[in-house]
């Protein structure tokens, strides 16, 4: 039997992460209708591996879109929406090539999917586990006062409550509403990657609710994060800022001069230097006046010179 929900999965040379949550769908009690890969241009033997994984024999629809260049995480959800919203699922789950559901994560959704008017809900989700304890920060509510607006749903509700309301959720196994993401409009692709998850998620919890159901659970085989200055400090830095400009316009003004006035402090940090400072400082401005899409210096590998 198949849900009534569909998936996306977007990789980017991460082959055996990739074998790994393709394996994890086939064992689910609930099978999705569909899985929909998009290959970043991948260049570790991805190509090879999926076209031989969707020619097996399977119970739900295999689908493949090869990308041409590497549009970021963000342009893979992008071509994996566009395609998505053409197939016949009314729910359309997303996750990265190292997301691993547990056994009754779409049977969970699919059974709540039957006590709710659709029409309501723009999210449905579970609750994400990495490094062997719930990643907090994967689904959080609004904090109307304190920079940057979301707060963490804390262990202890994870622990203690059966639904939560969220108003922000990363891409990291949620399913999206097909009619509210048709309505709200795909992913903004020149995010590149960071906080297109947030961006999109913005529009959507206007026109619906977003719930976690806290008894489903998916693990995120994520590498713990170092703080060093790479490429994805960028992206991060412009992201956010176009995102409060977008979304939050009253505190816009006040979040920007706080973000220049950080990365100026960087020159008195020992071990940072200009090159970071002014890579902080481009991406602010490049946020502000809306310079988005792959830079032409900060592409991935690119680091400070130490």
């Amino acid at each position: 039997m198949l849900a009534n929900i569909g998936a996306i999965v977007v990789t980017f040379n991460r082959l055996e992460k990739l074998k790994k949550a393709l394996k994890s769908y086939e064992e689910k009690t609930l099978l999705p209708k569909y899985i929909l890969v998009v290959d970043n241009a991948s260049t570790d033997g991805t190509r090879e591996y999926l076209e031989c994984w969707k020619n097996m024999n399977s119970k739900y629809e295999k689908i493949v879109v090869y990308l041409k260049e590497n549009k970021g995480g963000a342009g893979g959800f992008y071509e994996g929406q566009k395609t998505a919203t053409k197939k016949d699922a009314d729910w359309i789950m997303l996750a990265d090539d190292d997301l691993y559901f547990e056994k009754d994560y779409f049977l969970g959704i699919s059974n709540f999917i039957k006590t709710i008017n659709p029409n309501e809900y723009s999210i449905i989700c579970g609750k994400i586990l990495e490094h062997g304890k719930i990643g907090v920060g994967h689904r959080s509510i609004k904090n109307k006062w304190i920079y940057p607006f979301h707060k963490d749903i804390t262990e202890k509700d994870f622990n203690n409550k059966e639904n939560i309301l969220c108003d922000f959720v990363s891409f990291c196994g949620i399913a999206i509403n097909k009619q509210k993401l048709l309505e709200a409009g795909f992913v903004n692709k020149d995010y590149f990657i960071r906080y297109d998850d947030y961006e999109q998620v913005c529009r959507l919890r206007v026109i619906g609710k977003i719930i976690c159901l806290t008894n489903l659970r998916a693990n995120h085989d994520t590498e713990e994060v170092k703080n060093i200055s790479t490429w994805k400090v960028y992206y991060d830095y412009r992201n956010r800022i176009n995102l409060i400009k977008k979304h939050f316009k009253f505190r816009f003004p006040i979040i920007s001069f706080y973000l220049i006035i950080k990365s100026l402090m960087f020159i008195f940090i020992k071990g940072r230097n200009l090159e970071n400072v002014s890579m902080r400082l481009n991406a602010i401005k490049d946020g502000i006046f809306n310079n988005m899409g792959l830079h032409p210096i900060y592409r991935p590998g690119w680091k400070l010179k130490q």
